[in-house]
């Protein structure tokens, strides 16, 4: 071979060696893209996955809220828990409408919530208790309070996690609201708790446990002599003989029941006094209806006036 042909072959070897170092650097190249791209899709697999779990988590933190927030309980269970507390003994005087108490009870985690404010639950509640556009006592309300914390801790004693922590959270502001209602209301609270028994056998279809109390608060907070009794049964509240009778008789039966227990609080001690005073203004009306019934027969008889 001579010298023209052996620079053409080595010129040919040279161009083939280029290409295929050409050829094995693309193959590298494509090779290193390919190893990127499945690099990048396990990590997009990956964080799919960890979206999803989030998500997922997400979802049943946010159940649990619902759970809190659409409310505790059925209706029927709430009637259960509502007539249980309402007929328990020394709620039963007060006489709290299981219905309302119901009611009230279901709106636990809904309306009554977290973030309910001090006039809007103390509204709702006395709203629940109106019966005949007649309005509860403040010690009725006082009980209602009650009833909402004893279902609350009935849930919550079952209760984990993000719920548990949630009806902590209702649990604290109900118990707020009732200890501010109870500083507003202390007096009252105090003195429907003590004298409750024996307003219970005075409320009629016409007179409310409410307003049975504030008469008998009124008795203790106002002595009146028989004279002022007179005046306020009969001018005020316009009272028949029969009826002052009648809540005379119901008084003191209750009193002496009261009377015979081992502690007799003072408020049932002033009651006791104003009974007896009602018994004086029942003679005084009784005395003066036979002295009237009298001189109706002598005027009769010599005039003949009602002839």
């Amino acid at each position: 071979m001579n010298d023209i042909s052996l620079a053409k072959h080595l010129a040919v070897e040279g161009v083939k060696s280029e290409m295929v170092d050409e050829a094995l650097a693309d193959a590298v190249q494509e090779d290193a893209q390919a190893a990127f791209s499945s690099k990048a899709d396990a990590n997009n697999i990956t964080a799919r996955v960890k979206t999803k779990e989030l998500k997922a988590e997400g979802k049943e933190k946010t159940k649990l809220v619902e759970k809190v927030e659409k409310g505790l309980f059925t209706r029927k269970e709430t009637d259960n828990l509502a007539n249980e507390f309402s007929n328990r003994e020394g709620n039963q005087n007060y006489l709290l409408p299981v219905a309302a108490l119901s009611a009230l009870a279901v709106r636990l985690g809904d309306t009554i919530n977290p973030d309910t404010s001090y006039d809007d639950l103390v509204a709702l509640i006395r709203n629940e208790l109106t019966e005949n556009n007649k309005r509860p006592d403040v010690s009725q309300v006082d009980k209602a309070f009650d009833f909402l914390l004893e279902v609350v801790q009935t849930r919550l004693n079952i209760a984990e996690g993000l719920q548990a922590t949630e009806l902590e959270k209702l649990q604290d502001n109900i118990l707020g609201i009732k200890a501010r209602h109870y500083e507003l209301f202390r007096v009252e609270i105090e003195t429907a708790h003590n004298i409750i028994a024996v307003a219970h056998v005075l409320v009629n279809q016409n007179r409310t446990t409410a307003e049975t109390l504030d008469h008998l608060r009124h008795m203790i907070d106002q002595p009146q002599s028989p004279h002022e009794k007179f005046k306020y049964y009969v001018e005020e509240k316009k009272y028949t003989y029969a009826e002052m009778k009648e809540e005379f008789s119901l008084s003191l039966n209750m009193l002496g029941n009261l009377m015979k227990q081992t502690n007799v609080n003072p408020h049932v001690q002033l009651l006791i006094k104003e009974t007896r005073t009602l018994q004086a203004t029942l003679g005084v009306y009784k005395q003066g209806k036979r002295e009237y019934e009298s001189l109706y027969v002598h005027l009769k008889n010599t005039t003949g006036i009602f002839a």
